[in-house]
């Protein structure tokens, strides 16, 4: 889903992530408190998680479609940017489905 062009003079970007079961997520992204998008059921990319870190600006390591960076390269952002906040919101799964996502990892893992 493309959420269209970010309009000049934004000054907040937000992603927030909520965790479902079978290694999903919903996210949704905000530009200046108005939700732009929003991707639900998304697939979980465990296998990369732990290697690619948070990338700001570029996402050199880790693209969301290999195929993309393939054919055109690593897409840089040309803007300023004069703060990145990376605040990680509460746990707020339950134990029941942290231990099923744990073990779908493992499986996935394997």
């Amino acid at each position: 889903m493309d959420a269209g062009e970010i309009p000049t003079g934004s000054k907040h970007l937000t992603l927030s992530a909520i965790v479902r079961p079978h290694l999903r997520w919903d996210f949704t992204l905000g530009i200046d408190g108005v939700r732009a998008a929003h991707l639900p059921d998304q697939v979980q990319l465990v296998g990369m998680s732990p290697w690619t870190g948070i990338s700001i600006g570029l996402d050199a390591r880790g693209p969301v479609s290999w195929t993309l960076r393939d054919r055109h390269g690593v897409y840089r952002y040309t803007g300023t940017l004069h703060s990145v906040t990376y605040r990680p919101g509460a746990i707020v799964v339950d134990e029941d489905t942290q231990r099923a996502l744990d073990s779908e990892a493992e499986l996935v893992a394997e």
